[in-house]
């Protein structure tokens, strides 16, 4: 009898896409009060499952128990958090050799429950900073106003050091920067001795956003919005399937305007969605 070539690549992407139709079900069931406070909708599901997959196999956890772990993860944490500011806590839990395979991924999984609990405790604070920001006038928006927006945010989120804030902003800003097809800024560093002379004699240390001075406004605003999401909806936000009506609403309005304005709708809502749920928590 002749048989059909068999290929077995073919018969692992089809294990694959069932296995992520099941994940995708499930945390769906599982999860669904959270899914509004992401915010997201049980829609765009499927086609986050897939993505954070991908990003689960690269970083080799590509089976069972793992596979699902990592999925999990992102959707707590935000795509990509292996390269964000939550992988400082939950990288030496995944790599704690002195504890096996699946305590290590569900103390992860509790971890990662305890980090989005807290920031969404937080959530509603930072985004009156932001509608603060958007508030302004873009006209009289100044790049020093986007790094205090920052500085005070990432406090609130327990970021605690200047240089920590500093570190991550620079992180956000390359990325929105390269977006913007900009090179990087070449901040200077200075060193304690240099610190204490400039503020001898000046009385303060030039800010950060001293080196944003040359953007134009339409640059400047994009770089606002994108480290501040980023700071609050994960530094992937941009390419995150769960966000797709964030997208829509900040990558197709051509005014700047228009931009603001559904940021604001688009916070003020994510705001009352927390509030009330702590309310009803309460």
């Amino acid at each position: 009898m002749v048989l059909n070539t068999i290929n077995l690549d073919i018969m692992d992407r089809l294990a694959r896409k069932q296995a992520d139709r099941q994940l995708s079900r499930y945390l769906c069931d599982t999860l669904a009060p959270l899914l509004p406070r992401l915010p997201s909708t049980a829609q765009c599901l499927p086609a986050f499952v897939e993505k954070a997959g991908k990003e689960a196999t690269a970083a080799g956890y590509s089976d069972g128990r793992q596979y699902s772990t990592h999925v999990t993860l992102s959707l707590l944490l935000g795509l990509g958090w292996q390269n964000d500011i939550h992988q400082a806590t939950l990288n030496p839990i995944l790599t704690a050799a002195e504890f096996p395979e699946p305590t290590r991924l569900n103390l992860a999984v509790n971890t990662a429950i305890t980090l989005r609990q807290q920031i969404e405790r937080v959530m509603p604070q930072t985004h009156q900073i932001f509608l603060t920001l958007l508030s302004l006038n873009p006209s009289v928006l100044r790049a020093e106003n986007i790094w205090r927006a920052f500085e005070q945010s990432a406090s609130l989120y327990g970021i605690n050091t200047p240089q920590r804030i500093l570190a991550l902003f620079e992180i956000y800003e390359a990325d929105a920067l390269r977006q913007l097809a900009l090179p990087a800024v070449k901040r200077r560093k200075y060193s304690a001795y240099e610190q204490l002379g400039i503020r001898q004699m000046t009385g303060n240390m030039p800010l950060p956003s001293d080196d944003l001075q040359h953007l134009q406004l339409s640059q400047l605003l994009y770089l606002g919005h994108h480290v501040l999401l980023a700071l609050s909806f994960g530094r992937f936000f941009y390419d995150n399937p769960l966000f797709t009506v964030l997208h829509d609403g900040l990558y197709q309005k051509a005014d700047l305007r228009q931009t603001c304005h559904f940021l604001l709708q688009f916070l003020q809502q994510h705001q009352h969605t927390l509030m009330e749920e702590a309310s009803n928590d309460d």
